[in-house]
């Protein structure tokens, strides 16, 4: 099986060569290309990689790629490369793959049409950290494959049949909301997600603080860091998710209930239930 792995990257280089350094090992014996979006990075990242990792495939990015801009520019390129593939592997570039972790994924049932999230877990083993979700909540892995609604894009199996209907990751999407958004699209057109039964690597939950609802910070700078795609707000995107995939109803309290929050930090929201 053939298969490109994508990843985009931005000024985290030790990070960027730990996690090749798990995907050489858990990939050993495939065949597969890596293809690396560098976003920019000031801190030697696209050198260093280069350096021990001649293979890897380099792309410049913009500077202002994010992740779903990043990981966007590395699919098109990979799948505009002429290599036949049978699938494409995401995988962020603070994940680090366990040594079996390959092979737990591609066990899954009918690879060949099906998209596959990978359960992380903290580094330490202890807490389930990313993967995805069904109608009920946060999924931890139980030992069998579990369909998802959505899912974490932090290592994800597309398989070729797949990319052939749903494409690339959708430009209106910045930084977040592109695997949400490509895994409930999947789910809505009947192509199965599905949770591996085990972990398969690991990454600690992101603890980025959000200023826009810190009460502390100034109005402005408040509703700055509410549109910045690092501010993980970003109402005209979530406003566009919702009424994609949960109505125009939901999208409007969406969109209210995020400004709400900014204006009144810590004030209980009145427009959503």
């Amino acid at each position: 099986m053939k298969f490109a792995v994508l990843m985009t990257c931005h000024n985290r280089v030790e990070t960027t060569l730990e996690c090749l350094a798990h995907l050489s090992a858990a990939a050993k014996g495939h065949d597969y290309d890596v293809y690396l979006n560098d976003d920019g990075s000031t801190d030697g990242t696209g050198a260093r990689v280069a350096a021990a990792y001649p293979e890897v495939k380099i792309i410049q990015g913009s500077g202002s790629d994010y992740w779903c801009g990043g990981m966007r520019r590395a699919w098109s390129v990979a799948a505009s490369s002429g290599v036949d593939c049978d699938g494409y592997l995401w995988l962020n570039d603070d994940t680090f793959l366990f040594p079996d972790g390959l092979r737990t994924l591609f066990a899954a049932p009918d690879l060949a049409r099906t998209i596959c999230a990978g359960a992380i877990c903290s580094r330490d083993g202890k807490t389930a950290t990313y993967g995805g979700e069904d109608a009920h909540g946060f999924l931890p892995p139980n030992g069998r494959w579990q369909a998802l609604r959505q899912m974490n894009g932090n290592v994800v199996w597309v398989p070729r049949a797949v990319f052939a209907r749903l494409g690339n990751l959708d430009r209106r999407w910045t930084h977040a909301m592109g695997d949400v958004d490509y895994s409930r699209t999947a789910v809505e057109r009947g192509i199965p997600v599905l949770l591996s039964p085990r972990f398969i690597g690991s990454c600690e939950r992101n603890g980025r603080p959000t200023p826009w609802r810190n009460p502390r910070v100034p109005l402005l700078a408040r509703l700055k860091n509410l549109y910045s795609p690092l501010g993980y707000g970003e109402p005209y995107n979530m406003f566009r998710y919702c009424r994609r995939h949960d109505g125009l109803g939901k999208a409007v309290k969406i969109w209210l209930s995020l400004h709400w929050r900014a204006l009144f930090p810590g004030k209980e929201t009145p427009c959503v239930s």
